[in-house]
């Protein structure tokens, strides 16, 4: 099934390029490259989609059913990219006083600043299922949602995909990268997910290991890491609203995930009395103000996702810990 699926697609390819010319060209060769990295990796590597939907669907029950029986973790995560950071730029951080560009002169900027860790913002655009970064569509309204019209915006910045993105992993190898792919639909999140395994794969496979995902349910981590065993998950709280303080420890403790974030504004209570003797890491997004932000610390939150504020700031802080 594999092998048709790329032959078909390698044949659209050409008969692409034969088949139309100038800019035309281009764009319908976009559409179909991003559609079939996102289709040959979706559909499996070693069986057929059918077979493939009845075995994941199998597979997701028994990791369900035998997760809450388990006395250990089903996964061993590691945290050591946290040492040393206690700030995570936010959509790569602000760019003068635009926040949520996720472009490269706001990592640029970010990365002066200090920040090392880079939370970035996701999306698929509609004609070809291309990974960029972008948080939200409203950059389509008026146009095609392509990835054409997606760099050819009148805008100040250089906006990015995610190829882009594994280019600077490899400029700079002290960076890492905590996804946000907004979707919690499971065949949007695993489209991204499939894309970003196998560009990182292209070009080299240990830029998977800065690579940090954020998971918004249990179901998501199960799925993720039936695409690839990440050395590190987020749980992100932003998409829940039936969790319990002692529900979040629960999941934690089964399948091993040891960091969570929530929004600030859902901080009425204080976890840290429930997850810290769990050696839950707990980070807070998004703050831009320094006060509240040693207000926070002083709470014993770990981590601090931000537009803008300066790492520098925090370094003492790090040394006394």
């Amino acid at each position: 099934m594999k092998k048709k699926i790329i032959i078909t697609c390698v044949c659209a390819i050409l008969l692409a390029g034969v088949g139309f010319a100038g800019i035309k060209a281009v764009r319908e060769l976009y559409r179909l490259y991003y559609q079939m990295l996102g289709l040959i990796e979706y559909y499996g590597e070693s069986e057929s989609r059918d077979a493939s939907s009845i075995h994941s669907l199998m597979s997701d029950i028994a990791i369900l059913s035998s997760a809450k029986d388990r006395t250990s973790p089903m996964y061993q995560f590691h945290y050591d990219w946290v040492k040393g950071n206690r700030l995570i730029a936010h959509a790569m951080g602000v760019l003068g006083e635009q926040d949520y560009t996720n472009s490269l002169e706001a990592f640029h900027e970010s990365y002066e600043k200090g920040y090392r860790v880079f939370e970035i913002d996701f999306d698929l655009t509609e004609k070809e299922h291309a990974l960029i970064l972008s948080h939200g569509d409203k950059w389509a309204k008026d146009r095609e949602n392509s990835y054409y019209s997606f760099f050819h915006r009148d805008v100040s910045y250089t906006p990015l995909d995610f190829d882009m993105v594994l280019d600077l992993m490899m400029e700079y190898p002290d960076i890492y990268i905590v996804t946000d792919t907004k979707y919690p639909n499971s065949e949007e999140y695993r489209l991204e997910f499939n894309q970003i395994v196998y560009q990182a794969r292209r070009k080299d496979f240990t830029l998977l290991n800065r690579i940090i995902p954020q998971v918004y349910n249990e179901q998501m981590l199960y799925d993720i890491m039936n695409i690839y065993p990440f050395n590190s998950v987020i749980y992100t709280l932003y998409f829940e609203s039936d969790y319990t303080p002692e529900s979040v420890a629960e999941m934690c403790k089964r399948t091993g995930v040891g960091f969570v974030t929530m929004p600030i504004d859902i901080v009425s209570w204080n976890p840290i009395a429930t997850w810290g003797p769990e050696n839950i890491i707990v980070a807070v997004h998004t703050i831009n103000k320094t006060n509240l932000a040693d207000e926070l610390f002083s709470w014993g939150y770990t981590m601090l996702y931000s537009d803008s504020l300066n790492p520098a700031d925090y370094e003492s802080e790090l040394d006394s810990k």
